[in-house]
């Protein structure tokens, strides 16, 4: 119990790492802003302080992740660890990239389909609100920093910490089912907001089991990239679309999409952990 007590602790210090250095990021732009600022009046000032924190929440995205890969290479060289190793960093084939990119094309519209669906209901509709004003402060950001921070830098550094680093702190510890849906759960808790905490414990479930079944971080990280780009254009151009007109037809055929990519996982890529996963 106390190794697996340890490995759920070591699993939250990489979380924190994370976050501590977009806090140390944020902290010292808002020092900065508030001194070069501070004389304006408090309307003006808002409005500013929300410009920038919208395009200033991406820069630290890049800044953390930069700064938590060096030292979690450094953590990993103090254990005797190759971070390499740690992370699962492996060949992917052709086959494996194409799944997993329709997988996080899909996916997408399925959680799409449940926030609405928690909207429709009339559920958490306080943090409703506060999700969606969150979600058009980040959107409403440079679209080619929103790419790269949200689209590309932000999968790869959560990859790395979710189905790298803390998967395989886990998976010394517990069986590979128990892995898969622990390690979603902290996802969905690193998301912190209660909408986000519930389709990202889905996206988490679905990562992990690619993850598990591939046998290399490069399959969710492609997966992640593609659902979070996806998200990115959706976002800035989907009611105008066939994303917006066809919205209930797309999830229809993600959903049956996403069941295809399950069966294929299961019943053709065979698995060398011990413990197998079980629908």
């Amino acid at each position: 119990m106390m190794k697996k007590l340890r490995a759920i602790g070591t699993s939250f210090l990489f979380m924190g790492i994370y976050l501590s250095f977009q806090l140390i990021y944020l902290t010292v732009v808002s020092f900065m802003f508030g001194i070069k600022y501070g004389g304006l009046e408090q309307e003006i000032f808002t409005e500013n302080l929300d410009r920038m924190l919208s395009t200033n929440t991406l820069l630290a995205i890049i800044f953390s992740a930069f700064f938590s890969i060096l030292l979690y290479y450094r953590l990993c060289n103090n254990r005797k660890k190759n971070f390499i190793e740690c992370c699962t960093f492996e060949r992917i084939s052709l086959k494996d990239i194409c799944i997993s990119a329709l997988g996080g094309f899909t996916f997408l519209f399925i959680n799409g389909y449940i926030v609405g669906l928690i909207r429709y209901l009339g559920i958490l509709t306080n943090y409703m609100d506060s999700f969606q004003e969150f979600s058009n402060s980040i959107y409403s950001a440079n679209i080619a920093l929103l790419i790269i921070s949200v689209g590309v830098v932000g999968p790869i550094i959560e990859e790395i910490i979710f189905r790298g680093l803390i998967f395989n702190e886990l998976k010394a510890n517990m069986p590979t089912r128990t892995v898969v849906i622990v390690q979603a759960v902290l996802f969905g808790i690193f998301h912190m907001r209660a909408i986000q905490m519930i389709y990202a414990t889905l996206l988490g479930l679905f990562l992990g089991v690619v993850f598990v079944k591939t046998k290399t971080i490069l399959a969710p990280i492609i997966l992640h990239i593609t659902y979070n780009i996806t998200s990115v254009m959706v976002s800035n151009y989907g009611s105008d679309t066939i994303f917006g007109q066809y919205f209930n037809y797309i999830v229809v055929l993600s959903f049956i999409i996403v069941a295809v990519i399950l069966l294929y996982l299961f019943k053709n890529k065979s698995n060398s952990i011990k413990d197998e996963l079980i629908l």
